[in-house]
């Protein structure tokens, strides 16, 4: 049985890489789902926060069309599932609903501790 499609199995070593869509949620904030691999490892609930990178704005195959890569805190709000990206990052970079983005999250703050993905 392969244990990766349930997600509690990570194929390979260091930082989890997620291109995504931007998706706006009903306060305007934008977000991106958590792909249920890396909820299910990770064992993500509301209020976690993600430690990474925002790598760049890209197109729907990944390729980077505006490099950013800076570092962020990005966390998890309204459902377990969202990946909430800081207002001011998302202005100060020109991200809106529908870009691609491509974040590398290296580390996860659950309950005051901070471990590596």
């Amino acid at each position: 049985m392969n244990n990766n499609i349930l997600g509690f199995y990570k194929p390979h070593e260091g930082p989890d890489e997620l291109v995504e869509v931007l998706k706006t949620d009903d306060y305007g904030e934008l977000y991106l789902e958590i792909p249920t691999s890396l909820r299910n490892r990770a064992e993500v609930v509301v209020g976690n926060i993600f430690k990474g990178e925002i790598a760049g704005i890209t197109d729907a195959e990944g390729n980077i069309t505006k490099k950013i890569g800076e570092d962020a805190d990005m966390e998890v709000k309204n459902y377990w599932n969202e990946l909430h990206i800081d207002n001011e990052d998302a202005k100060k970079h020109g991200l809106k609903e529908g870009d691609y983005l491509k974040v590398v999250l290296s580390r996860i703050v659950q309950y005051g501790e901070e471990r590596s993905l």
